[in-house]
C-alpha cells in the first residue's frame, strides 16, 4: 500500500474516532436515570463526565494518528513523498516504532508539542509535513495536554496547571470540572476556529485536531 493511502486511512480513522466521541456526548442528553420508580434526565454532572470522556477519546485518537503518520513516513518517505523525506533508512514499522520510543521507554510521548516538533525535525527533512501544522497548533496542543492531564491525574500539579489554563483563557478562575470547562463557549482569543456560530471548547479542540491532521496527511 502506498504512503498516500496509509496517511489517508490514518486520517479517516481519526475522523471516525472523533465523530464517535462526539456522538457519545450528543446522545447522552436524551438518557434517563432511575429515581425511585420514575426515570429522570441524567444530571448535569453526568453530562460533564461524558464530555471529559469524549475529550479523552479525541486526544487519544490524535496521538494514535501522529504515531501512525510518523511510522508510515519513516518507512515510506524515501525520496520526498508528499513533501516529506525520511532522514533515516528505516525498513519496517517495528524498526520505526523502536526508533521513535527510544531504548529506555515503553511508549512514545505524543502530548508535548515542542517534543513532537523536535522529533519531526530529527527524522524528516525540515520537519515536513509536521512542522507547519504543529507550529500553528502548538498553543492548543499544550492546552489539550493540560486538560488531558487534569482528567487522567489527581495530582496537585495537574490541578494547578488546569487552574492556570482557565485563568489564561477567561481572565479569572472559577472552580470547574474538566468536563464543565470543555462545555463552555470558546473565548474570544480562539482565533484558529470560526466563531460564526457559538461553539464549545470541546467543539473547538475537535476542529483543531481535524485541521492539523488534514494538513499533515494531505
Amino acid at each position: 500500500m502506498s504512503v498516500s493511502f496509509l496517511l489517508r486511512r490514518a486520517r479517516k480513522d481519526l475522523d471516525v474516532s472523533v465523530s464517535e466521541a462526539r456522538c457519545l456526548l450528543d446522545s447522552c442528553r436524551s438518557w434517563k436515570r432511575l429515581v425511585g420508580v420514575h426515570y429522570r434526565p441524567i444530571l448535569k454532572s453526568h453530562v460533564c463526565d461524558l464530555a471529559a470522556l469524549s475529550f479523552f477519546k479525541i486526544h487519544l485518537a490524535w496521538e494514535e494518528f501522529l504515531e501512525e503518520a510518523f511510522i508510515t513516513l519513516l518507512v515510506g518517505a524515501k525520496k520526498g513523498t508528499r513533501g516529506a523525506r525520511s532522514l533515516l533508512d528505516v525498513q519496517t514499522r517495528r524498526q520505526a516504532f523502536e526508533i521513535l520510543k527510544g531504548e529506555r521507554n515503553s511508549f512514545v510521548e505524543w502530548s508535548v508539542a515542542d517534543a513532537i516538533r523536535n522529533r519531526a525535525k530529527r527524522f524528516f527533512c525540515d520537519g515536513r509535513p509536521f512542522e507547519g501544522p504543529l507550529t500553528a497548533g502548538s498553543v492548543y496542543i499544550e492546552q489539550m495536554r493540560k486538560i488531558r492531564n487534569r482528567i487522567a491525574h489527581r495530582s496537585s500539579h495537574a490541578e494547578a496547571q488546569f487552574r492556570i489554563l482557565i485563568r489564561d483563557l477567561y481572565g479569572a478562575y472559577k472552580p470547574e470540572t474538566p468536563g464543565g470547562f470543555l462545555l463552555r463557549k470558546i473565548p474570544s482569543n480562539f482565533s484558529i476556529v470560526s466563531q460564526t456560530t457559538p461553539i464549545t471548547l470541546l467543539d473547538a479542540y475537535s476542529e483543531i485536531v481535524r485541521a492539523m491532521a488534514d494538513n499533515i496527511s494531505r
